[in-house]
């Protein structure tokens, strides 16, 4: 299977395939020869979206962003669920417990993703 040919495989996936090519060549070949490849970043991709998406509502829910406020301020509630989508990403993505780490990987020196106040969004430890 030529890369060119593996079809939609996600954001993340995506983003999942330009690393191994480029970090882990060995295993890229091998997912590729053994037919897997497509399979393997379509499961990651439907992992990492799982995650970010149940992170951002329990950030939501633990900061009052809830149906009442959509009801009553649409504008301000799409604008909290986008920061919070942006702040579960950048955490799941620099989460090394995922086995990798998308971002950190991609920008090495991308640091700030792993200082970011989560006590402040009462989150617990995401290290």
């Amino acid at each position: 299977m030529n890369t060119n040919e593996i079809g939609w495989i996600g954001r993340y996936g995506n983003k999942l395939l330009a690393l191994l090519k480029e970090h882990d060549p060995d295993r890229y070949t091998s997912l590729l020869f053994e037919g897997t490849l497509k399979e393997y970043l379509l499961a990651q991709d439907e992992y990492i979206s799982e995650r970010i998406w149940d992170l951002t509502m329990e950030l939501a829910k633990k900061n009052g962003v809830n149906e009442e406020l959509k009801l009553r301020d649409q504008m301000r509630w799409v604008q909290e669920v986008n920061s919070f989508r942006n702040i579960a990403e950048e955490i799941v993505l620099t989460d090394r417990r995922n086995g990798f780490s998308l971002l950190h990987n991609m920008y090495p020196s991308h640091t700030h993703c792993e200082k970011m106040h989560i006590s402040f969004l009462q989150i617990g430890n995401c290290s």
